[in-house]
């Protein structure tokens, strides 16, 4: 850059000296502050727990606030196979389903959305009939500020074990994308899930809801194999059927670093 530049870079809106501001970004590039995006919890919904046997549509108010978020929708359905979950909405915007873990009669299930609306709104899930007997379906919203809103979710990964008495029952994945989150729920039909405490590294978020616990990793994992646990109790010696699937949430950006050159070039 010519020595007169450098000179006027000392002046008031010394950047009109150089119209493609070009040059001056490249002096100060290494000198601006580098934002690490990071994904935060946002909020976990009162979620649904239902064996009334009387609905196939199962509704609760979720709010969303803070930017770049994603919502992410853990799903226990205890009922016959001939019972399907159809689908999941929120504010009438279809989500997508990351995964599907199958048990016996015990389904797990995750849905997520990208960029959902802001505020309150209906978070609604349809069953392909009304629950026979007993049968049970729980589900809750957990929102997520700071992900990235091009591609979810970074990984995900499933569980299920028949008429097991473990005390722990894990779930891995393998994350890609660094700085990411876990995040997942787990259900069975013996009820052990939802009295047991978290395990190593996993959060609970929100009461049981029947027969599901939803959870995350409440920070950033590293890549690789990577996991969620759910202990089971009171009676860990109870075997039960157990399903489980989690997903890593990709940080904005995907992991990479965030400038925003406005916020030091801005006209």
């Amino acid at each position: 850059i010519p020595d007169a530049r450098y000179e006027n870079m000392t002046k008031a809106g010394g950047y009109a000296y150089n119209p493609a501001k070009s040059e001056y970004m490249n002096v100060f590039e290494s000198l601006i502050p580098k934002a690490e995006a990071a994904i935060a919890f946002d909020v976990a919904d009162a979620g649904v727990a239902d064996n009334a046997g009387l609905a196939t549509s199962f509704t609760v108010s979720h709010t969303n606030t803070g930017s770049d978020v994603t919502l992410v929708v853990p799903l226990t359905l205890n009922e016959t196979s001939s019972r399907i979950v159809t689908g999941c909405t929120y504010n009438g915007a279809s989500m997508i389903n990351a995964a599907t873990s199958t048990q016996d009669n015990v389904k797990n299930l995750l849905w997520y959305k990208i960029n959902p609306t802001t505020g309150a709104n209906d978070l609604t899930c349809t069953v392909s009939g009304v629950l026979t007997g007993a049968k049970q379906i729980g589900f809750r919203g957990l929102s997520y500020t700071g992900t990235d809103q091009t591609t979810q979710p970074d990984s995900t990964g499933t569980n299920n074990l028949n008429g097991s008495a473990v005390t722990t029952f894990t779930v891995s994945t393998t994350v890609v994308a660094s700085n990411s989150w876990l995040v997942g729920g787990a259900g069975e039909d013996a009820g052990e899930i939802a009295g047991g405490t978290a395990g190593a590294g996993t959060t609970y978020r929100g009461a049981a809801l029947l027969n599901l616990m939803t959870a995350d990793s409440n920070g950033t994992v590293g890549t690789g194999a990577q996991t969620l646990n759910w202990g089971r109790g009171p009676d860990p010696a109870d075997p039960g059927d157990i399903t489980g699937v989690i997903i890593s949430l990709k940080v904005l950006g995907g992991g990479a670093t965030v400038i925003k050159q406005s916020e030091f070039f801005d006209e």
